[in-house]
């Protein structure tokens, strides 16, 4: 189970700071979630973006299935704000809801979700499975959880490399 990363953000954190960054990680992502969209069983008819941040992620949801209600669940009134005009503006605000919350105390919607999306957002709870049990039961019966989460860093060398027995490569990382 991945552990709580190194780069704590508190509540001081400045996400908006960090929306044009979000949007580009988004953007350079985005055929990864439409393959895992293009993948589901069903269309998604209620969908639950817990982590939203900026809303990109939504927004593709939004694209591919055009009957979807979409909760867009963030701790960042900042960010919501952005979701909310950015949904207005690409004419899907009607179909994407904004709500404050933390992940880890505020994710009931209501009714249960058939699609919860939950990415690069685990690494931040305290209780990991706790977060995953409260994700699983916000599903309806059938319904699929998409979790994507850091892995480990890519290896480009091999074991043995003078770059990494002597620790060149160690200060590039």
């Amino acid at each position: 189970m991945p552990e709580p990363h190194e780069h704590q953000h508190g509540a001081d954190f400045d996400w908006v700071a960090m929306t044009g960054r979000l949007e580009l990680d988004a953007a350079i992502t985005e055929p990864i979630v439409l393959e895992v969209l293009a993948e589901l069983p069903s269309p998604a008819r209620r969908v639950l973006d817990v982590g939203c941040g900026p809303g990109a992620v939504a927004m593709v949801i939004a694209g591919v299935f055009p009957d979807a209600q979409i909760t867009a669940l963030d701790a960042s009134a900042e960010l919501l704000a952005h979701v909310d005009r950015a949904a207005r503006t690409a004419g899907v605000g009607q179909r994407i809801h904004t709500v404050l919350g933390d992940l880890e105390h505020d994710l009931a919607p209501s009714p249960p979700a058939d699609l919860i999306w939950a990415g690069m957002v685990l690494h931040h709870v305290a209780d990991p499975v706790a977060t995953l049990q409260r994700l699983l039961a916000a599903l309806t019966p059938g319904g699929t959880l998409v979790m994507i989460e850091f892995g480990e860093a890519p290896r480009v060398l091999p074991e043995g490399d003078p770059l990494l027995v002597d620790g060149t490569w160690a200060r590039f990382q």
